[in-house]
């Protein structure tokens, strides 16, 4: 099937009760994402920072998905041939 072939998106992916799912030629014409529990997937935020120096490779990293987060860190040390030291919490 090529791209000409698909047809047109509906005009939103929740109509009716049901999931519009499939593979359209053009984008939805409007998302509603307060409409069907959508909401809590809208918005995704991360925060991630790192520093070096000659001796150690440092990251945090924080991810909020808004309803689940995680935190996760590791340590470098790169000056022995060492594995990385990793934290995680979810």
């Amino acid at each position: 099937m090529t791209v000409a072939q698909l047809p047109e998106a509906p005009s939103a992916p929740f109509a009716g009760n049901e999931w519009q799912l499939g593979v359209y030629r053009t984008p939805f014409a409007a998302v509603d994402m307060n409409a069907s529990g959508l909401k809590r997937f809208r918005l995704k935020e991360w925060h991630y920072i790192s520093f070096t120096t000659e001796e150690w490779f440092v990251a945090i990293g924080l991810v909020q998905l808004g309803y689940i987060a995680n935190l996760f860190s590791y340590v470098v040390d790169r000056v022995q041939s060492r594995p990385a030291v990793e934290h995680g919490e979810l």
